[in-house]
């Protein structure tokens, strides 16, 4: 019925289960020791595919050896990317729309790539409206074209686009480009240098193919929400689109990869970026557990999972703000005890020790959520930092915008002016190069840019252009 729901599975389910099993994502490692299993790959590229993995290196590798391995990749830069940008002349059709494709293709787009995002007016509606905040979050530094593909003539238009491009993104449900008319075994007989990436929820292959998903479902199905809820809960779930963001930076990732095989090999290929296992990935030591020691992880709110420091909390201060701390080891003990002025803990021989004090834990919590009651979030991080403790604030949205001089000292917010939405704040491209500088454009508006896009990559005239506008082709 097309209804994104989504069971709760834990990490026994998930390793049984026929989707994942089907699509090969728990692997043996390769090396001479006994049978291991391990999550992954994080996407699989069809003509590069990740070999199995295999155990760390046993002495360090000196970068001379790693840096052998890479090839520059040879682009053609295009007249609409600066040349000091990473990814001058590199051209994205951008297929996204929601937020895990747009973001991947935003990073690239910050990065100097020349993105055009094809749209339909009976797609841009809601949060993928142009004039929405969410789309202008997550669209910004790209070209918006308009194209109907109901058109009879859509194939034409699309294939000389695409014999212009360097790669495709699209994140619909499996098959939609297919049914379009574009899929990616027609496509490479276009343009063998093309690099087209599916972001499907479950992957292009498997039991679950066809699944239609939204962060939440995700969440369910690759054990997130069963790790991540209190012990005493199970309805509580991640609050944000946490495998979404993920995805889409894994997408970049999985895109600048195949780039960089296209600049040794003079192809592309295809990739299948699976976000269900995305999410599962991100608690890939949990499988490895379960598969190799026979372990099941279960929620354990915040006490450590895997060395169980103590104390490892959340503590309410003044003002209903929070701190968070941890204890690593016995030094650190020492210095917390010392930094709060708290003696009777420090004298406590009963704490002395990692194992004191995780059987003490509920006293220790008692203390010092006490001690967290009567103090200032911000200054209790300050003091305890200063002293080598791993404390930090849980900030809040106007801790991030208005308050953190971190993030404002690295100028995190820029702003940009859009004829709609007005002078707003985005997030900065969280990387800084040295011999590069980034500047952002505002999301663009419905086909802001066809008569641009459509006269300089298929030297259309603008009479050609307002021709097929007329005809509702470039709607």
């Amino acid at each position: 019925r097309h209804l994104p729901m989504g069971e709760v599975l834990n990490v026994a389910d998930i390793v049984n289960n026929a989707h994942f099993q089907a699509r090969g994502f728990f692997r043996a490692v390769d090396w001479n020791g006994p049978t291991m299993h391990m999550p992954g790959p994080l996407f699989r590229t069809e003509a590069t595919p990740a070999p199995a993995p295999r155990p760390p290196a046993t002495s360090p590798v000196e970068a001379t050896t790693v840096l052998q391995r890479w090839t520059p990749a040879t682009t053609t830069t295009t007249p609409h990317t600066a040349p000091h940008k990473p990814l001058a002349g590199i051209r994205i059709l951008d297929f996204t729309w929601v937020l895990a494709g747009p973001y991947c293709t935003r990073v690239l787009a910050d990065l100097g790539a020349d993105v055009v995002k094809l749209q339909t007016e009976e797609r841009s509606q809601g949060v993928n409206g142009n004039a929405f905040p969410y789309f202008a979050l997550w669209n910004r530094n790209k070209r918006s074209i308009s194209l109907n593909m109901k058109h009879p003539k859509v194939l034409e238009i699309l294939r000389r686009l695409i014999e212009k491009a360097d790669v495709i993104v699209e994140n619909f449900s499996v098959g939609v480009l297919e049914r379009w008319g574009i899929g990616y075994d027609i496509v490479r007989q276009w343009n063998p240098r093309i690099i087209y990436m599916s972001m499907a929820g479950a992957g292009q292959s498997g039991p679950w193919r066809d699944f239609v998903t939204y962060a939440p479902t995700i969440h369910a199905l690759c054990g997130l929400t069963s790790l991540t809820h209190p012990p005493d809960r199970q309805d509580i779930a991640l609050g944000c689109a946490y495998t979404h963001h993920l995805s889409g930076l894994s997408g970049a990732l999985a895109l600048l990869e195949a780039l960089e095989a296209r600049g040794r090999t003079g192809v592309g290929q295809r990739i299948d970026l699976s976000q269900l296992e995305v999410g599962a990935y991100l608690v890939g030591p949990s499988f490895a557990d379960f598969l190799n020691n026979k372990r099941e992880a279960h929620p354990q709110g915040n006490q450590d999972a895997f060395r169980d420091f103590v104390p490892n909390n959340v503590y309410r201060c003044l003002n209903n703000e929070w701190l968070a701390l941890t204890a690593r080891d016995d030094h650190d003990w020492s210095r917390l005890c010392q930094t709060i002025g708290n003696q009777t803990l420090a004298k406590d021989s009963r704490l002395a020790s990692v194992e004191g004090r995780r059987a003490h834990r509920a006293d220790i919590d008692q203390a010092l959520g006490s001690w967290a009651a009567q103090q200032d979030a911000e200054q209790a991080m300050r003091q305890l930092q200063a002293a080598g403790v791993p404390a930090g604030k849980v900030c809040t949205m106007r801790d991030f915008t208005e308050r953190d001089e971190q993030l404002a000292a690295r100028q995190w917010l820029v702003e940009v002016e859009h004829k709609l939405l007005g002078r707003h704040q985005l997030d900065r491209f969280p990387a800084v190069f040295s011999d590069a500088t980034f500047d952002y454009t505002p999301a663009p508006f419905l086909g802001e840019h066809n008569f641009e896009v459509y006269k300089e990559l298929l030297d259309m005239s603008e009479e050609e252009i307002a021709t097929a506008i007329g005809e509702g082709l470039f709607t």
